[in-house]
């Protein structure tokens, strides 16, 4: 066998008869496709290889040469089959690539390849098999995990939690330039070069091996080497496998590039990713549970606030225009947009110096552009700008997202982001996110409005990464987890010193030092009157200076003092921020240039909390010391110098120090009244991002390889998608005609067959050309040709402008996913393919859209999920409003849910955002997976169906369920006969049984499924009485409650009317059925047509829907009726509001109606029908109300309205009070969060 394989191997011909084929099939199903035992076969090969090349030029550049070379190394190895068909695909690739006779052997190595895939393929069938696995199977059995035991030798914890705190970890490690800048000032890294990596191993002798997932690596040593797992590299890492050096693998180009860097994975003791999403895949692939979360991180001693530049007052973009990306083109274009109107933008262009098409700004930008910037320069845009942009081309990952996110904030830049999922659950609301202008419009007025705003805003995220996201929390984290050990940062000892006169006094220094969410502090009194049983064990009393300072010898050098003066307010991060600053200030040798103060503050100044602008992150010449941080060697030499301790108070030194932000601390503030002293301590009520360390990181580690996921789905097509069929295929495919190349239908396949010499190549291309947005290419850049070859077959689209002629043209490998780089200016495409050489493909389809995958381990920010069908987006804004106003309500005052949006449509899975809502559209499997993950307590459900309830009645004993039922789910048919109307006799029985079907489903399920833990909330009692009635019992009393749909008063505000109000109309109305009532208005409008005084209306008509032109069609013809075909947001709606004083809200049934009690509380006054639950929220008193279709009835309410002015004021005030006093926050919001569990409460502190 070895003499038939060489001789294959040293073929020049491209045919190979059966029986050769054979030896090689023989061979790898001889030894089970195990590398380990070819060993000995594969040497001798290797010698004979060896023996029978000598005397050729350029052995080692032969193919033959590279394949025998892989066999053996991949012996010597020990690797997996897997492992050896990667690297077989490199040199078929090499191989392709030249022009002379070792192309011969591409087609032998194709099919090698192909055998030994297909041997992985059967290990893995037959694996499934015994252990009874079907890969669509309902249920899914745990698989045993593969342990690799690593070196578990001795680790001293107490020396390496040390050498961490002293930054003295020995690290050799093989990293890009940024990120070795990032993590060179938390330890001591040696960077191992690709020649001399054992010598300086030995020379070192580190702690541990760390390789990023590097494509250059330091100086460019390792470029290609990471990716391709080269022999240094593999070597190097067993070296130290040998030398119990524990090897970690960190791929920060997850999820990209997952498959690109796993074989270093299977390398290495431990591994680390940016994309939790990626833990699954690695503990499956792997066979093992070390696999942890690593994101990006901010380098303090780079990334931080201190002051360098004058800073512009306006955005920055410092980096890449990319062609192949076109989402985020059109991302890119509405965030220039946006900064550039609201403030200015200025681009840096990454590519100024060594400009290429593919990364060019186009033309409308041009005038932005002031250059570029060398890394060393970047403080320049982080630090010279009060704004910068951010740009995700990853947006779906939960973790994974820009690294300059974290940069940014740590440098108290503000940040303007185009939308990642990732982005929002780490930050939330401190990254202003989105894709919608409008949206980015109203963080920024939020946010950024008023200076103090500002100021806050800019704090807390800056506190956020320092307090959660340096390179020191990840370095913590990767050691905790190599050596399995707990390790801490270290947090400086603060002592507080106060100096008392009398009681009231020492309960002021205390209630502000308990306030102090600082842990390490301690409280030293200084007094001289008894102050006995006044204070508790966290207190020490001294009553002469000699005491104090003995007090303050026995602790270590880096303690550290405040002096808090009782007439003085201090807020709860006053000790925290002091302490964090000293992360990223310059350490001096000299005491003096330790201290951290305040130069910007407040002052009380009669009874006002008023700021005292002065420097702010910038070096001072002075300080004083009730406002500052101070050395303790410092403070004891101040207090020797000064002749009584009780100066204190008063005393400000002439020394540098380091001057941070203005809040947390008033002068003479402690008599400052609740509210006002929220202008200092106060923190804006925001989304902050997910508790990082309490739950994100112990999640993404209860990810197992031996959990059971009950999701079949692995990827789904975007919704978005085109895709060419094999019959679309054949039928575009132009027969070429040459003989050498051949086109064939068969089976599912295309085949095509070509017998062109080696070296030569034909085209051939489609019978249309396409517009590009009519096949998904205008968002969208992706595409992959499903196919299988043995042969050079690839893809081609050739980019055309407007008049068709030709612009570019990209040409790649079919079988693999690809990203083309689009011309802007692109706006037709031909597609084909080029054919080189001989050989035979069978092409099943070309999909072009992204290909995504599902989520599995969702994260949740809280507790409580809410769940619904829909959820209203940018373009469908009607959908669940009353939803939304909830949700954004609990926000609003400090408690975030999970929003969760269940759908049976697979290309609707995945994350987005509404009016910075977190949304996540998901399927039953998903469903079930996140109840299973133990985040949930609570779950509200809205207009919940059967299927819904057939998953969470598995959990109804462990979570607190709460179902709210607002109308169409529970009514019989006959209270909704006029859904009936117009319905054949077919339709008619088919929506009867299935509002039958729903009645027996609640029916059954109050009587024999309730328990103590559910609660079914009415929007009306009119509502809840109907519904009782209809299914004919009673609710259990601990089982049901009323709760009226919430109208939010901050938005929809109460505007006193004018009588000329009266005069203007408004309907604001979805048309999506007769129940919404819009032909009754349209019939009103046509009688009001016929007095004189219609002249002198005003009509506005917004709305949406199959029948809004059919309806609306007789009103056309008035000049003073204006139409307007689409829906209107919140604040639209409440910007409309003011400039109308009645509304025209006609129903044929409603449990309540939003709309209407919208238009309320913004002081319209409501022309309405009395039906269903309306007279529990609206009497005449407040509105107008009239009898059920009565046309005439509606017309005349309406002429009463016009023809008393004084009415119409006295009404809508009126209207307001009962919305206000009805649906309300109290009555509405209040009990909703009651049925909450307080772990979903927020801090309100700053």
């Amino acid at each position: 066998m070895k003499n038939k394989l060489y001789k294959m191997l040293s073929k020049s011909t491209t045919d190979f008869s059966e029986s050769e084929l054979k030896v090689v099939s023989d061979l790898v199903e001889e030894h089970g496709g195990s590398i380990d035992n070819l060993k000995d076969y594969i040497s001798a090969l290797e010698l004979e290889s060896e023996r029978k090349l000598v005397n050729k030029s350029m052995e080692k550049n032969t193919i033959s040469y590279q394949l025998g070379k892989s066999l053996i190394d991949a012996a010597k190895r020990k690797k997996s089959v897997r492992i050896l068909s990667k690297e077989l695909f490199a040199i078929y690739a090499d191989s392709l690539s030249r022009k002379n006779k070792d192309l011969s052997n591409a087609n032998l190595l194709h099919k090698i390849i192909i055998l030994l895939n297909e041997q992985k393929q059967k290990e893995l069938h037959d694996l499934a098999k015994v252990n009874n696995v079907s890969k669509r199977g309902i249920e899914k059995l745990a698989r045993k995990v593969k342990t690799k035991n690593i070196s578990n030798y001795y680790v001293d914890k107490f020396a390496l939690q040390n050498t961490f705190s002293e930054k003295k970890i020995r690290i050799v490690a093989i990293m890009d330039e940024f990120t070795a800048l990032c993590f060179d000032p938390e330890a001591d890294i040696y960077h191992v070069t690709p020649e001399n990596w054992q010598s300086e191993i030995l020379e070192f002798k580190p702690d541990f091996l760390f390789i990023e997932s590097a494509w250059q690596g330091k100086n460019g040593l390792w470029k290609t080497k990471i990716s391709h797992q080269s022999v240094e590299l593999i070597n190097l890492i067993k070296f130290c496998d040998e030398n119990k050096i524990r090897s970690v693998f960190w791929s920060k180009e997850d999820p990209v590039h997952f498959g690109t860097f796993l074989g270093v994975a299977e390398l290495v003791d431990i591994v680390f990713t940016t994309d939790i999403d990626c833990i699954q895949k690695y503990k499956e692939h792997l066979g093992h549970d070390r696999v942890y979360l690593l994101c990006f991180a901010a380098q303090p001693t780079i990334h931080n606030p201190i002051e360098v530049y004058e800073r512009q007052d306006k955005f920055n973009f410092a980096g890449s225009y990319y062609l192949k990306y076109p989402i985020r083109q059109r991302d890119f274009g509405v965030l220039s947009e946006v900064a550039d109107r609201y403030k200015g933008l200025d681009i840096f262009d990454r590519n100024f110096d060594k400009p290429h098409p593919h990364y060019e700004f186009p033309e409308c930008y041009q005038a932005m552009i002031l250059g570029t910037l060398q890394p060393s320069e970047i403080d320049k845009a982080y630090k010279g700008y009060v704004y910068g942009i951010n740009m995700n081309t990853i947006k779906q990952s939960q973790t994974m997202f820009a690294r300059r996110v974290f940069e940014m904030l740590a440098s108290n830049t503000i940040v303007l982001s185009n939308y990642s999922h990732g982005v929002r659950l780490l930050f939330g609301d401190l990254v202003i996110c989105s894709d919608e202008k409008t949206e980015l419009d109203r963080q920024l007025k939020d946010f950024t409005g008023d200076l103090l705003t500002q100021k806050k805003y800019r704090l807390q995220g800056l506190r956020k990464v320092l307090s959660h996201h340096t390179y020191q929390h990840r370095l913590k984290y990767v050691l905790e987890k190599s050596f399995e050990t707990t390790l801490v940062i270290d947090r400086h000892r603060v002592i507080v010193v106060a100096h008392v006169n009398q009681r009231s006094e020492l309960d002021s220094v205390s209630s502000s030092f308990n306030e102090q969410d600082y842990l390490d502090k301690e409280l030293f009194i200084f007094s001289n009157i008894d102050l006995a049983n006044a204070t508790d064990n966290t207190v020490t009393i001294y009553n002469t200076k000699s005491e104090l300072l003995d007090a303050i010898n026995k602790y270590q050098e880096d303690t550290y003092i405040a002096v808090f003066n009782p007439n003085d307010s201090y807020g709860r991060y006053y000790l925290s921020d002091l302490v964090q600053s000293r992360v990223y200030v310059d350490q001096s040798d000299e005491p003096l240039m330790t201290t951290i103060t305040k130069d910007s503050y407040f002052e009380n100044v009669n009874g006002k909390a008023v700021l005292v602008q002065n420097k702010e992150y910038q070096q001072v010449d002075r300080f004083k010391c009730t406002k500052s941080l101070m050395n303790a060697d410092l403070f004891k030499k101040m207090v020797l110098d000064v002749d009584q301790l009780e100066s204190i108070n008063n005393l400000e030194v002439q020394a540098k120090s380091f001057a941070i932000d203005c809040f947390n601390y008033v002068l003479d503030g402690a008599s400052l009244s609740d509210e006002e002293i929220l202008v200092s301590h106060g923190k804006l009520t925001l989304d902050e991002g997910v508790d990082f360390e309490g739950r994100l990181l112990k999640l993404s580690e209860a990810i197992n390889v031996n959990t059971s996921k009950t999701n079949d789905l692995i990827t789904y097509q975007d919704s978005h998608a085109f895709i060419f069929s094999a019959d679309d295929i054949d039928a575009q495919l132009i027969r070429p005609q040459s003989k050498q190349v051949q086109i064939n239908r068969n089976n599912a396949n295309v085949g095509i067959k070509s017998t062109l010499p080696d070296g030569k190549f034909a085209y051939i291309y489609f019978k249309n050309i396409y517009n590009r947005s009519d096949i998904n290419l205008r968002l969208n850049s992706q595409f992959m040709v499903d196919a299988d070859a043995n042969m050079d077959l690839r893809s081609v689209f050739v980019f055309l402008d407007e008049n068709k002629e030709k612009l570019s043209h990209h040409i790649t490998a079919v079988s693999h996913n690809h990203t083309m780089p689009i011309p802007v200016n692109c706006e037709y495409i031909q597609i084909g393919f080029k054919i080189t050489g001989n050989g035979q493909s069978y092409i099943r389809s070309i999909n072009i859209g992204e290909k995504r995958e599902i989520i599995n381990d969702f994260v949740a920010k809280s507790d409580t999920l809410v769940l619904a069908k829909q959820y209203p987006s940018y373009d469908d804004l009607y959908k669940y409003g009353f939803l939304h106003s909830r949700v954004r309500a609990y926000k609003n005052n400090n408690h975030i849910v999970d929003v969760f949006r269940i759908t049976n449509n697979n290309a609707d899975l995945g994350f987005r955002e509404f009016e910075s809502i977190d949304v996540f559209s998901g399927n039953n499997d998903n469903l079930r997976d996140i109840l299973d993950s133990g985040q949930i307590k609570n779950i509200f459900i809205h207009l919940m169906d059967e299927k819904m309830w057939n998953i969470i009645k598995d959990y109804r004993e462990t979570l607190k369920i709460t179902i709210w039922l607002h109308g169409a789910e529970v009514q019989s048919w006959q209270r909704r006969e006029f859904d009936l109307s117009g319905l054949n006799e077919s339709e008619v029985e088919r929506k009867k049984k299935l509002a039958d079907n729903r009645l027996s489903f609640w029916k059954k399920l109050i009587e024999e499924e309730l328990n103590s833990n559910i609660t079914l909330v009415f929007v009306s009692n009119t509502f809840l009485k109907e519904v009782e009635e209809d299914l004919e019992l009673k609710i259990p009393s601990s089982n049901k409650t009323v709760i009226h749909n919430y109208v939010d008063d901050t938005i929809f505000k109460y505007t006193e009317k004018n009588t000329e109000d009266r005069l203007k109309l408004l309907s604001i109305r979805p048309y999506a059925g007769p129940k919404y009532g819009n032909d009754i208005t349209v019939n009103a409008l046509l009688e009001l047509s016929k007095y004189e005084f219609f002249k002198e209306l005003e009509v506005n008509i917004y709305g949406d829907g199959l029948e809004f032109d059919s309806i609306n069609e007789p009103l056309i013809q008035f000049e003073n009726i204006h139409l307007h075909k689409r829906f209107l947001s919140h604040h639209e709606i409440a910007a409309a509001h003011k400039e109308h004083g009645v509304f025209l809200n006609p129903t044929r049934w409603d449990s309540q109606g939003v709309s209407r009690d919208e238009a309320m509380s913004s002081g319209l006054v409501v022309v309405t029908n009395k039906v269903a639950a309306v007279p529990e929220f609206i009497s005449d008193a407040e509105g107008a109300l009239f009898g059920s279709d009565n046309v005439k009835e509606m017309v005349e309410r309406i002429k009463e309205i016009i023809q008393n002015p004084s009415s119409f004021l006295i009404k809508s005030k009126a209207a307001n009070e009962r919305v206000n006093l009805q649906c309300g926050f109290e009555n509405t919001i209040t009990q909703e969060i009651k049925l909450m569990d307080s772990t979903s409460i927020l801090s309100n502190d700053l």
